[in-house]
């Protein structure tokens, strides 16, 4: 009956129940992660599917378990020292990857649906979570890993350090992802590569920020990272020397008076030839006397070329306002004309 019921819970959220082969009773003794914390409805699943673990506090989980977070919220420390944090619709198989030990897997964490906050400080090597179509890697830092059932696309955003990510099946090409910055990868729009990363708007983070079991502190470091990102200035010119340091005007919230003068790839003259003659160009329709209509008053060199120009203003007359015209003036002496006889007429009591 157990196994009745664990294959339909399977199969309700979208996971194939034959996702990875049963584990022998020896890798069943292992544990990958405990459960330090969880609200809502959360369940976990042994490594072989078959029996529901109780979900309490400081619960071992073994390598292979499978972690389901309906309504709720889940925090796991994996045995290899990195921190996951789950939300609401979430569902993720742990794994050991600890060489010459035991192994179960060659990445950490499966993560088939939903949205996991990753937390790695370096001291279990390069940590990898797999979706169904992405990779993440990470050594050091803190961002967030997602997969989308809906529209089958997963998504890195990192808040600290940076990680990577690439095709599952294609892993040559691993995209770099700064803090406060997003990269993405869909194949239903025929990408096989992902995005490159792109920053993210502090109106979008916030929603993804809100059913994360995160405390006070980690939701504004991470906001501030976003907006800090966000607000990153371009510098055309990189930096000038300033008493024998490194001076960067884009570094500073208002710049000089003559900041204009210090644009690094066209300094600002007053009279550029060339861009005079190619806004003529624009101007006169590429015409070779085109000059001669924008400046008709000055002399261009030794050469006098006769042009028809076009009148200074133009005067649209309207064949109808001679009519209008009389008809205004008729109407004007017939009132006189009614004003005058009314003024005549004498009222008797």
């Amino acid at each position: 009956m157990k196994v009745l019921i664990t294959n339909v819970i399977c199969f309700l959220i979208g996971v194939s129940v034959y996702a990875s082969e049963p584990l022998t009773p020896q890798q069943r003794k292992v544990n990958c992660a405990t459960l330090k914390a969880f609200q809502g409805d959360v369940q976990i699943l042994d490594a072989g599917r078959q029996n529901l673990i109780d979900t309490d506090v400081n619960q071992s989980i073994p390598c292979g378990g499978w972690i389901s977070v309906r309504k709720g919220s889940a925090i796991l420390h994996h045995r290899q020292g990195f921190d996951l944090k789950l939300s609401p619709q979430t569902f993720i198989e742990i794994f050991d990857n600890e060489k010459n030990v035991h192994k179960t897997s060659d990445d950490h964490v499966i993560v088939y649906k939903g949205k996991v906050y990753v937390v790695s400080k370096g001291h279990s090597g390069e940590v990898r979570l797999l979706s169904p179509n992405a990779r993440m890697r990470i050594e050091t830092g803190e961002g967030i890993f997602l997969y989308s059932q809906w529209n089958e696309e997963s998504q890195l955003l990192m808040l600290k350090n940076t990680a990577t990510i690439e095709n599952r099946y294609a892993g040559d090409v691993k995209i770099k992802v700064s803090p406060g910055e997003a990269s993405s990868l869909n194949f239903k729009n025929m990408r096989v590569v992902p995005s490159d990363p792109k920053a993210v708007q502090v109106s979008s983070i916030k929603d993804q920020l809100l059913d994360l079991p995160l405390d006070f502190e980690e939701m504004e470091t991470a906001l501030n990272v976003v907006k800090k990102r966000s607000q990153r200035k371009f510098a055309a010119k990189l930096y000038e020397r300033k008493k024998g340091k490194r001076f960067s005007w884009a570094a500073q919230k208002k710049g000089p008076k003559d900041f204009t003068m210090k644009y690094g790839r066209q300094r600002v003259i007053k009279k550029d030839r060339y861009a005079e003659n190619l806004l003529i160009q624009r101007l006169t329709g590429g015409r070779k006397d085109g000059k001669e209509y924008i400046y008709p008053s000055v002399e261009h060199g030794s050469k006098k070329t006769k042009i028809s120009r076009l009148p200074a203003s133009v005067k649209v007359k309207d064949p109808l306002e001679r009519i209008k015209r009389k008809d205004q003036i008729e109407e004007s002496e017939e009132k006189k004309r009614l004003m005058k006889e009314l003024s005549a007429i004498k009222f008797e009591r």
